[in-house]
């Protein structure tokens, strides 16, 4: 399946791009991927930026994972091996800012 990652903040600049699309692969066929799934092939995608985005099965300090819907609203994804992406949704990305 295509999933969709839309980029905010700081991911912008790393990535180079506001946007992008990857085929998810290491899924059953007709099951929707995993938000973990999803993470991996994208930090295997973009390795030459050293991009690290999980710790084993969890993401890195700071970062926050979420999945917007077709009508844009937004879901903390907060156990990426538990969540799955379904047909429509994007995966959202983008760091904790410390302010007052």
């Amino acid at each position: 399946m295509k999933v969709p990652f839309e980029f905010l903040t700081l991911f912008r600049e790393r990535i180079g791009a506001s946007r992008l699309e990857l085929e998810i692969s290491g899924e059953p066929p007709g099951e929707a991927p995993t938000v973990l799934a999803a993470l991996q092939d994208l930090q295997r995608a973009q390795a030459g930026r050293e991009l690290r985005l999980l710790e084993g099965e969890r993401t890195v300090a700071g970062l926050l994972v979420f999945l917007k819907g077709p009508g844009g609203g937004l879901t903390r994804v907060l156990r990426p091996a538990e969540a799955r992406i379904a047909q429509g949704q994007t995966v959202v990305l983008s760091v904790a800012m410390g302010g007052g």
